[in-house]
């Protein structure tokens, strides 16, 4: 890759160029990325536990369950078909849908019950601690193997955001149904 000299009048002019590139996630960054924002999330929602009203904690509750289907949905979409016949581990896209099965279960568990349910808390802690396993399988298996794969992963990156964007309607409109039922 050839490097620009950013010493001189031309500086000024590299800089939009040099950001607009650094702003591009590949695939294996952007999911990444998304990993640490639902970690985040499940840490801000155990941090919340104490509070007595409760709306706030299920909406991030239903946030984290939106983020997460529209997660999957594009992994299953775009990510993981992308890598299935270049990855030298047999079954690790296999289990991964499976553990996207599972998750999504546990997601469908979650949203149709009460905040004050006994339930609600060992759900919560189950599904965050199962994506949390999830999530270090592919960071330490799947995407060490998608970099050394022969693929396009900066396209495929924009490819993954794209679709995150055009899902993120989709499933936040799905969950917040599926909790409206349940308040009914």
């Amino acid at each position: 890759m050839e490097r620009q000299n950013l010493n001189g009048p031309s500086a000024n002019a590299a800089q939009p160029m040099l950001k607009s590139k650094a702003s591009k996630q590949d695939a294996v960054s952007f999911l990444i990325d998304n990993h640490r924002k639902v970690r985040s999330l499940f840490k801000v929602i155990d941090h919340m536990k104490s509070e007595p009203d409760g709306s706030d904690r299920m909406e991030l509750v239903r946030k984290v369950c939106t983020d997460l289907l529209v997660h999957m949905a594009v992994e299953e979409s775009i990510f993981y078909p992308a890598l299935n016949d270049r990855l030298h581990h047999d079954g690790i896209i296999d289990h991964a849908v499976a553990d996207h099965e599972n998750t999504r279960a546990l997601i469908m568990q979650l949203v149709k019950i009460e905040i004050a349910n006994t339930l609600f808390e060992s759900r919560v802690r189950a599904l965050s601690a199962y994506v949390d396993e999830h999530f270090q399988e592919e960071e330490g298996e799947m995407f060490p193997e998608a970099r050394k794969a022969d693929i396009d992963l900066a396209a495929l990156g924009q490819e993954l955001k794209d679709a995150t964007e055009l899902m993120r309607s989709h499933y936040g409109r799905s969950v917040r149904s599926s909790s409206r039922q349940r308040e009914m």
